[in-house]
């Protein structure tokens, strides 16, 4: 398997829905005292010059039952990833902090990477260099309101929210031997299938010599193929939800969705009735979960050489793609405590593609 990667960024039908928070940088601690705050910037190694600016009584007020503080830009610029990974998980308990709580992350090779394309002011990007901080295994970023206010103009402020909304995704290649195991690549692509639409192409490229390679989207079922590469629509939100991961998941192989898989209590039970754990080699169609204790926090179905088929939440701008496990388990997998446990659709639900 040969793979390239690229990133999506949302479409400005989508992105205009987005809330445009004020530029001014605020954190919001529910619940904090002032004694509460200090202690807390204190255990994370904050200077003495800096705590005594962000307790200045004229930079705080008590708002919504929080003690809101509003840190200096030169002063958010100065933490060090660190001090970050020590206040930003307190600030993301608090929904009153939506940038911490539901963080951008920056999967891949590295930050360049993840910024080479994006228009950014360049004050900008080394900003978003200087901030980002580790959740876990994750690298992550929660200060979009600063880079609002280093924006020096209004297309700066945009390229903000484009930048953001960047999701990495795979290209991914799949070379035939020269000598292939017909037999074997047809039974792993049709996943069990007797009736898959993908087998007349597969087994017409495998016939010619000339063909050394093709597109694994080529391979997928036709819902999921479908939404490869795109996001959801306006209307998949009539039910009051939008698609997440469990239904993505769930409807990998049908042709025509299940709507209820919306319903996270109904998608738990078609998962135990449909499918049935394995401890063996994953295989093209599984349902990976990653679950702690009996909570799940994410589901994605495997492709092939530990790359898997996922829609990273149910938000709008959250598309359908192709993602290294290894990225998605930064997400969603991020202590020893977390498993990811494999799914595979039982014999009886294989006899027809929905």
């Amino acid at each position: 398997i040969k793979v390239k990667a690229i990133y999506l960024e949302a479409p400005a039908h989508l992105l205009a829905l987005m809330n445009r928070p004020t530029s001014r940088p605020r954190w919001a601690f529910a619940g904090g005292t002032e004694a509460s705050v200090r202690a807390l910037l204190v255990q994370a190694g904050l200077p003495e010059a800096m705590l005594g600016r962000m307790m200045d009584p004229a930079r705080r007020v008590e708002q919504d039952g929080a003690l809101v503080v509003f840190p200096e830009i030169e002063d958010l610029l100065a933490l060090s990833p660190e001090q970050r990974a020590v206040i930003y998980p307190e600030l993301a308990k608090s929904p009153l902090n939506e940038f911490h709580r539901d963080p951008v992350f920056i999967t891949g090779e590295s930050v360049d990477d993840w910024l080479r394309q994006s228009r950014l002011g360049e004050r900008q990007k080394a900003a978003f260099r200087r901030m980002v901080w580790k959740r876990g295994k994750a690298t992550v970023f929660s200060d979009l309101r600063t880079l609002m206010n280093l924006a020096e103009s209004t297309g700066e402020v945009e390229q903000v929210f484009l930048t953001i909304s960047r999701t990495r995704a795979l290209v991914v290649e799949l070379s035939l031997p020269e000598k292939a195991d017909r037999q074997a690549l047809v039974d792993y692509w049709s996943a069990g299938f007797a009736d898959a639409d993908t087998l007349p192409f597969l087994k017409g490229a495998l016939d010619r010599d000339s063909v050394v390679s093709i597109d694994i989207t080529r391979l997928l079922p036709p819902g999921a193929r479908r939404r490869l590469y795109t996001y959801p629509t306006l209307d998949q939100a009539a039910g009051g939800r939008f698609p997440d991961c469990h239904w993505t998941s769930l409807n990998f192989f049908n042709n025509s969705p299940v709507g209820y898989y919306l319903d996270t209590r109904l998608a738990s039970g078609a998962l135990l009735e449909q499918y049935q754990p394995v401890d063996g080699p994953r295989r093209f169609g599984d349902v990976l979960l990653f679950v702690k204790g009996d909570d799940v926090t994410h589901s994605c179905v495997f492709v092939a050489d530990d790359i898997v088929y996922t829609k990273n939440g149910e938000n709008i701008l959250a598309p359908w793609v192709l993602q290294p496990l290894a990225d998605v388990a930064a997400i969603y997998q991020p202590g020893p405590e977390y498993q990811v446990r494999t799914f595979r659709l039982k014999p009886e639900h294989r006899a027809r593609q929905r």
